[in-house]
């Protein structure tokens, strides 16, 4: 018999969109994991590279909301693009859940960003933004 006033964390698919193995965004996407509040679980989509092409033809008619989170934020515009082609692709980046981390250079590793109260303070509010929707 189900408990009641029992909830189960929602769960978000991370997604990194580079193929390196040292990329500093999948480095910000095992942070996120590890600093998810209790109502959060983020689960890592192992490889970009596996993905089938994009085909609007096959997609959902409704917007799937997504979060941005970027470790290495060197323009403003590639993020207004990124958001933009997101968009394009049927998907909705929810305002609040689209954080960018000045990591690119600083030599963080997931663990050390987990462990930096305000990288993971800005994770964990970019989350429950996202789940919120």
């Amino acid at each position: 018999m189900p408990r009641t006033g029992m909830t189960h964390p929602r769960t978000v698919l991370g997604l990194c969109g580079s193929l390196r193995a040292a990329s500093i965004n999948r480095a910000v996407l095992r942070a996120a994991a590890a600093v998810a509040p209790p109502t959060v679980r983020v689960e890592l989509y192992p490889s970009l590279a596996g993905l089938p092409l994009f085909n609007p033809d096959l997609d959902a008619t409704a917007l799937a909301p997504v979060a941005v989170l970027n470790g290495a934020p060197r323009s403003q515009h590639a993020h207004a693009a990124l958001c933009e082609t997101l968009r394009t692709m049927s998907a909705r980046p929810i305002e609040g859940a689209c954080v960018a981390l000045p990591i690119l250079g600083s030599g963080l590793d997931a663990r050390d960003i987990a462990s930096h109260a305000q990288h993971a303070a800005s994770l964990r509010a970019a989350l429950l933004a996202l789940t919120a929707t």
